[in-house]
């Protein structure tokens, strides 16, 4: 799990100590802290040094600059934002002295030059700078919750998966006879460990994780859509949630690397989420819940 937050600041004040800047920065660094981040503030006074930070390293979550640089360079205002989007595809903050109503009109007019990409202006956030901690705050919260879904759904596969798993246990012991977990399991699992799991079925099996494991595998083989295949998927990545790095890819784009290489991005959460609970919906038609049945002739009885 990420515990930094790292932003990229280019304002040419920085060289002038300036109080308004240091206030923003201190601000920006506490509100991180509270939201239990580590703040990796990179400061920088002029375009070529943001260009530069901007190739060295891949992982600045936020992007703030002054729109006012006085730089007698090529670039200025969005030329330069054209220029940094070529390398730099996250969230960035454009702040300028100026009042809002004069900063859409700049946008507008700088809009209407047919060669200008529209993608360039996404994630892309062009505010006063008279309110500045508050724009930059509005666009950490909104960084914070993409981390958070992806960190959401590695919660939601352990959480699921292990119900399911003490359930299946439940419905196994309540459910089926040895001799037919025997016969499910020889007609079902082929792999070359087969008789080490045999071999373990004459111990208690209920405490053995790998047997525990295996069993479940027999039961869901048996049923007629072959959950097992289903669940083989689903428990892959379960296992891969254990341990990810977060990362993003060229394009900009968020995601996690699980343990078992597997990648999940930011856009495939809801596909993720979808077939997770799919799953389980389809296993607890086929093998409801022990506690759920127990309920069910509760409620009878009554």
């Amino acid at each position: 799990m990420r515990s930094n937050y790292n932003i990229l600041w280019l304002d040419d004040d920085f060289e002038d100590d300036s109080s308004f800047l240091n206030k923003n920065v201190s601000k920006t660094e506490k509100y991180l802290k509270e939201k239990g981040y580590i703040s990796n503030i990179t400061k920088v006074t002029n375009k070529k040094d943001a260009l530069d930070a901007i190739n060295s390293n891949k992982k600045i979550d936020l992007f703030l600059s002054d729109y006012n640089i006085s730089e007698g360079d090529e670039f200025s205002g969005f030329d330069f934002l054209i220029e940094a989007r070529k390398y730099y595809k996250q969230e960035m903050l454009l702040y300028s002295n100026q009042d809002e109503q004069q900063l859409k009109k700049y946008i507008i007019n700088y809009l209407s030059k047919d060669s200008i990409p529209l993608e360039y202006f996404s994630k892309f956030v062009f505010k006063s700078a008279n309110n500045l901690f508050e724009s930059i705050k509005s666009i950490i919260d909104l960084t914070l919750i993409r981390w958070d879904e992806l960190n959401a759904l590695r919660g939601l596969y352990l959480s699921e998966t292990s119900q399911l798993h003490q359930d299946a246990k439940k419905y196994i012991k309540s459910n089926i006879s040895d001799c037919e977990l025997r016969s499910n399991f020889n007609n079902n699992y082929k792999k070359e460990n087969k008789n080490k799991i045999i071999d373990a079925w004459n111990g208690n099996w209920e405490n053995d994780k790998l047997l525990d494991f295996y069993v479940s595998q027999c039961v869901l083989s048996s049923c007629k859509n072959n959950l097992f295949s289903k669940w083989d998927k689903i428990r892959n990545i379960r296992n891969g949630c254990a341990h990810v790095q977060e990362s993003r890819d060229e394009k900009g784009e968020n995601y996690i690397k699980l343990f078992n290489g597997s990648i999940i991005m930011e856009s495939e959460i809801g596909k993720y989420r979808k077939e997770l609970l799919d799953f389980v919906e389809e296993y607890y038609k086929y093998f409801p819940s022990y506690d759920n049945e127990q309920m069910k002739k509760s409620e009878v009885c009554n």
